[in-house]
């Protein structure tokens, strides 16, 4: 699931980026190559002078785009007409990308919230046997937090490329359920 710099195909995935130096010119970035733009009146890579990066903007082939990332390092040669980007801007696309990636394929939830999880539940319990209306007071909050998690989770999987099939599984509702869900969200804004 790691975009390890030779990239990676992750569930219909494709990471990428596309790049603008600070003279203007594009490129693309992939599997740590280079693609230079084609445009009118510019030289290809070997003419490239000014190589100051003004940002990186990680995408993917699902239609994601992440924020553009300010590079701060410039285009560092690589041999013939090859080019490097600089280390942090290759760890900040790749943050990026495990980020989009994580959000849209992986519903496996961490270990470390389970046990948490476990552990809070056995408190609620406790408070249930020994205080039931403190519970009920208790439980009144967690649910209107548990439901604006929910809300606040499809917004933030939508943004990162999660498809309306995928939340309708993880929600156990149908579709129709889960964009209703999304737009009341959406309305909160």
């Amino acid at each position: 699931m790691v975009w390890d710099g030779v990239g990676a195909d992750v569930e219909g995935h494709r990471g990428s980026a596309e790049g603008r130096l600070v003279d203007g010119a594009g490129f693309t970035y992939r599997a740590g190559q280079f693609a230079f733009l084609a445009e009118p009146g510019r030289p290809g890579p070997g003419g490239v002078e000014e190589r100051r990066i003004l940002h990186v903007q990680p995408e993917c082939s699902c239609g994601w785009q992440g924020d553009p990332i300010p590079c701060g390092g410039q285009l560092v040669p690589a041999g013939d007409d090859d080019w490097a980007l600089p280390e942090e801007g290759v760890t900040a696309l790749r943050d990026a990308w495990d980020g989009h990636v994580t959000a849209v394929a992986d519903p496996v939830v961490p270990p470390w919230h389970t046990i948490r999880w476990g552990e809070q539940n056995l408190a609620l319990r406790e408070l249930t046997a020994q205080q039931p209306r403190a519970a009920l007071r208790l439980l009144r909050k967690l649910l209107a937090d548990a439901e604006a998690h929910r809300l606040d989770a499809i917004v933030s999987a939508r943004r990162q490329g999660a498809s309306w099939d995928s939340l309708s599984r993880d929600l156990g509702l149908d579709e129709g359920a889960v964009q209703e869900l999304y737009e009341r969200a959406a309305s909160r804004w």
